[in-house]
Parts: C-alpha cells; structure tokens; sequence
C-alpha cells in the first residue's frame, strides 16, 4: 500500500551514510530555470545557484541508530510519495483555473474539479511527506527531545536524530491518515508571478494522532501552491479546486514561507524581497498558524456550493 512502506532494517550490518532528501529530487527539478539551475537565498542575502539536486538534503536524516535488529532506515517510506510526486505536480498545474482580476472576490475564482481516489491518496502523501520531513518539523522534533531527555542528564546529541526519525516515521503515518480522510484540496495558481520554496510550512497537523479540523499550506512548484484544510462545516463537494491569486495574494504567501523558513528559501526566476521575519534566522510561526487572507479562503472554498455539471 502506497505510503505504508516498513522501516528497513540492515541484519546487523552498519549503515552506510546517506543523503536523505527533504525536498524530493524529482519535485526540485519542477524549480529549474532555463540553464537547469534553483537558487538558494540566505537568511543573510547572500545567493547561490546551482543544480537542483545539490539543495534540500539532510546527512543520514531517516537512519534508525539502535543496537541489533532495530538499526535501519526510514527512507523507503517516501519512495512511492516521492516517485509520484512530479507527476502528479504537473497533472494538477494543467487543470483549468479562471483569470484573475484585482477586483474578483475569492468565490468569483474557484473552479470545481474532480480528482480520483488514486490521485487523491498520492496527494495527501504528497503533502505528508514534505510537512514531516522538512528542516522546520525536524527542528520542532529536536527541541521535543531536548526538553524530555536534556532534564535526565542523559547525552541527546547521541540520539538526537534516531529519535527525530523514529518520530518522522510515526507522525508521518498519522499526517497520511489525516489527510485521507475528507477535507478539502485548494490549487493555488501564482499566474504571472512565482511561489518561493521554503524550510517549512504553515501546518496545524502534529501527527501524534489522527486529526479531523487541520490546515497546511505548501508549494509545490513556482506556479502551484497547495492548501489543504478540514473545517468544521463544510460542502464535501467538490473535494479539489484551483483558484488563481492576486501578485499581492502570492507576496503573501511567499512571506509565510519565510516566516516558515530558518537559513535558506529557492526560487526560480522571481527573487523575493526579504522580510525581517527570515533574516532573523528562527524558524518563526504565524499566531495560531492564522491570517486574516487564509481565513478568507478557506471560508470562500467551505461555502462553495458547486453546480451540478463539473469539468
């Protein structure tokens, strides 16, 4: 079953460093310029261009470092999300979405889609796969582990990363879960601008339980966006849409991303002008992981009652 792949175990023998890839290789690629490059920005400005898959890995991320049969690897876990990725990236950028104007309110420019159940289920292991992964939870995790184990005395360096990837691979199956069941998918369209690619992400979803009411925000190419959510009251029709964006609504979002970042954000082309929230170099969140346009949205998409004929 996709997404449900078992932790590798090495029948003893030592693990072999690795890079282990929070932004999968296949999705960066999506984030080329016309000479095959991304760039990176620094929290201090400074850029760096190069080749897509020399950015957004982590060294031995996903290895498990226990004594006897539980030494392994958390990496196969991502393969099918990871495979399915680009592909699906790409099907979702070719649905139709409605020109934008400055003066269209939000429910003028959704567009209703249908999605199938296969695409619907790679997709929320999509999402779950880059929330649990990214540099941003993984911090999260590690401050977990320093306040529960730091107070016992014990060495948390030595285990630091096998805890954190002992968390990933439990909060990714609940994350997976979550998303699975209902809620709604919004396809955001940059238009002429682009979306910046970050260390972490707008997301309510822990992944220490399942959880029914969540919303998470994030990019998956320079001209798509994702936002999924699970209100309270919703229409459970259509379950997926595209709703094209304002160049002030995609500043937006682009400086939630930097609220969400730490040491570095990507981009394509579209340079983004660096807010203070970043340069400050923490992994910051938005209050309640609120603002007042997501809001906004996410009550447009709630209250959306489709027609009948759906394209």
């Amino acid at each position: 079953m996709v997404g449900k792949t078992r932790t590798v175990g090495m029948n003893g023998k030592p693990l072999k460093s690795a890079l282990h890839h929070w932004w999968p290789r296949g999705l960066s690629e999506l984030w080329k310029d016309k000479d095959g490059s991304v760039t990176r920005i620094a929290w201090d400005g400074k850029t760096l261009r190069a080749p897509p898959k020399q950015f957004g890995a982590i060294t031995n991320g996903h290895h498990v470092k226990l004594n006897g049969p539980w030494a392994g690897t958390i990496e196969p876990l991502f393969d099918d999300a990871d495979s399915a990725m680009p592909s699906l990236a790409v099907k979702l950028e070719s649905l139709s979405c409605i020109d934008v104007t400055d003066n269209a309110t939000i429910d003028k420019r959704i567009t209703p889609h249908e999605i199938t159940s296969d695409d619907r289920k790679l997709l929320g292991e999509a999402l779950a796969s880059l929330l649990v992964r990214c540099p941003a939870n993984r911090n999260r995790l590690h401050l977990t582990t320093e306040r529960f184990w730091g107070r016992t005395g014990d060495q948390v360096g030595r285990h630091d990363d096998t805890l954190i990837a002992l968390n990933i691979n439990q909060h990714y199956r609940q994350i997976v879960q979550s998303l699975e069941r209902g809620g709604k998918i919004v396809l955001l369209r940059s238009g002429d601008r682009e979306f910046i690619m970050g260390e972490g992400y707008l997301n309510t979803l822990i992944g220490n339980t399942v959880e029914l009411h969540y919303h998470c925000l994030a990019p998956l190419t320079p001209t798509l966006a994702v936002l999924a959510f699970a209100p309270r009251r919703y229409w459970t029709n259509p379950a997926i849409c595209t709703v094209g964006l304002t160049p002030t609504e995609v500043t937006t979002v682009n400086e939630v991303t930097q609220i969400y970042s730490r040491d570095y954000i990507f981009c394509r082309n579209e340079v983004p002008k660096l807010i203070d929230a970043f340069s400050a170099r923490e992994f910051r969140v938005v209050q309640y992981h609120r603002f007042e346009w997501l809001d906004m949205m996410m009550q447009a998409v709630a209250s959306y009652a489709p027609k009948r004929n759906i394209s």
